[in-house]
């Protein structure tokens, strides 16, 4: 059996390297394309990554208080979804979608015939009770946003298999309802 180990980097991860030490974008949130402007404004890399394409049109509220730039993205990247990448001229994109549909698949089981998958069901829950920044009373939670009457969102179809499992999640960066509601 021959086995090949790769170990790559990416430009993306000096985004790792860069401290954000307080950042909020207030209540009424911004754009995704400034989010990431504001950020990438935060480095101090001598060659640092610019704004490229930033297809994600939605606003959000978040607040990041000692993440770096690139934990900042891939949660706000969770909220929202799409393809976070740099390119060779050092500009950030973030695309909805890659690449082109052509009818080819490549699946588990069916042409991956070598690939072995192992589920951990450690953090599996499907009720699940999210907050986001705040304590108390004050802390956000899921029927502070704007359509949501329950504390919790649930997956029935799962529960209908393997019964009621509650979990509870936590992103104190988080600052509004409905970015709470899209994470979670």
């Amino acid at each position: 059996m021959i086995q090949t180990r790769i170990e790559t980097v990416s430009i993306l991860s000096q985004l790792n390297d860069e401290l954000v030490i307080d950042y909020d974008t207030g209540s009424v949130g911004k754009t995704i394309t400034q989010i990431v402007t504001d950020l990438l404004a935060l480095q101090v890399s001598t060659n640092p990554i610019t704004v490229g394409t930033i297809q994600p049109t939605v606003s959000r509220a978040i607040r990041v208080q000692g993440d770096t730039i690139l934990g900042a993205l891939l949660k706000l990247r969770d909220t929202v979804g799409g393809y976070v990448s740099v390119d060779s001229d050092h500009k950030l994109n973030w695309m909805n979608n890659i690449g082109e549909d052509k009818g080819q698949q490549i699946r588990y089981r069916k042409n991956l015939i070598g690939i072995t998958r192992t589920m951990d069901f450690a953090n599996f829950g499907n009720r699940l009770y999210c907050y986001g920044a705040g304590e108390g009373d004050a802390r956000i939670k899921l029927s502070d946003a704007e359509g949501q009457v329950e504390d919790y969102v649930e997956d029935a179809e799962s529960q209908a298999i393997y019964g009621i499992i509650v979990r509870q999640l936590v992103d104190k960066s988080i600052t509004h309802p409905d970015t709470l509601l899209a994470w979670a």
